[in-house]
C-alpha cells in the first residue's frame, strides 16, 4: 500500500465519528489521544471529530460538545423508551451518570425477561415513558440495561389511554383523568420526578 493510499484510509479532518469507527491504518498515522489500535487499525474511542496531524503522523479524537463516552457496566442511565414489546424494550439513551448525552445511544432492557428481575412477569415500561436504568453488560456493541434496583424504573409516564397524568398506587400508576389503571416498575423517586416533568403530548 502507498503513502497517498494510507493516508486516505483517515477520515477528514473534522468529520464526525462514533466510537469504534476506522480513522486510520497504524502504518500511516500513531493512535492518538481519544483513539485505541485494533488488528492494525486505529479506532475512535469517543463521540467526536477525527484530528489527524500530517507532520507528527498522528490521528486523535477531539471530543463533541457534551460527549461523555461511551456507556459502560454499572453506568447509570436515563432514556425514553422507544418501542417497547412484551419481552424487550429499546431506550433512547439521554443522560450517563447525570451527565446530558448528545451520541444517540440506544439500549435494550428486557421488560419480562431480564435475568436480575425480581418480578420477571412485571410489565417494566410502555414507550414514551422516562426511565432510569443501570448498564450491566456490554456484548456486541449492545448496552443491555437492568432495572432491578429501587432507584430504577420509570420516572415518567402518562395515561395510555387518554394521555393524561397519572398517581402511583402501589406498584402502578393511575390515570387522574380516566382512571385508567396499568402496571408499571416504578423508580424509588418517581412521584418526586413525575411532578417536576412537564407532560408530554402523546
Amino acid at each position: 500500500m502507498g503513502e497517498e493510499e494510507k493516508l486516505q484510509k483517515s477520515k477528514g479532518k473534522g468529520k464526525a465519528v462514533m466510537p469504534g469507527d476506522e480513522l486510520a491504518v497504524i502504518e500511516a498515522f500513531e493512535a492518538g489521544s481519544n483513539t485505541f489500535v485494533d488488528n492494525g487499525e486505529v479506532r475512535a474511542l469517543r463521540v467526536g471529530y477525527a484530528e489527524p496531524d500530517k507532520k507528527q503522523r498522528v490521528i486523535s479524537v477531539k471530543p463533541s460538545r457534551g460527549s461523555i463516552g461511551v456507556p459502560k457496566p454499572g453506568d447509570v442511565i436515563i432514556g425514553t423508551v422507544e418501542t417497547a414489546q412484551p419481552s424487550i424494550a429499546n431506550i433512547l439513551i439521554e443522560e450517563i451518570n447525570d451527565q446530558y448525552s448528545e451520541a444517540s445511544f440506544s439500549g435494550m432492557l428486557q421488560s419480562s425477561g431480564d435475568p436480575r428481575a425480581r418480578d420477571r412477569r412485571r410489565v417494566t415500561c410502555k414507550p414514551g415513558d422516562v426511565v432510569r436504568a443501570h448498564v450491566y453488560s456490554v456484548k456486541n456493541s449492545i448496552y443491555h440495561l437492568s432495572v432491578d434496583r429501587p432507584e430504577d424504573g420509570v420516572l415518567y409516564t402518562i395515561c395510555s389511554q387518554c394521555g393524561g397524568s397519572v398517581i402511583r398506587v402501589r406498584d402502578s400508576v393511575k390515570c387522574n383523568e380516566c382512571g385508567y389503571l396499568e402496571e408499571r416498575k416504578l423508580a424509588s423517586d418517581f412521584d418526586q420526578y413525575q411532578t417536576s416533568t412537564p407532560q408530554k403530548a402523546q
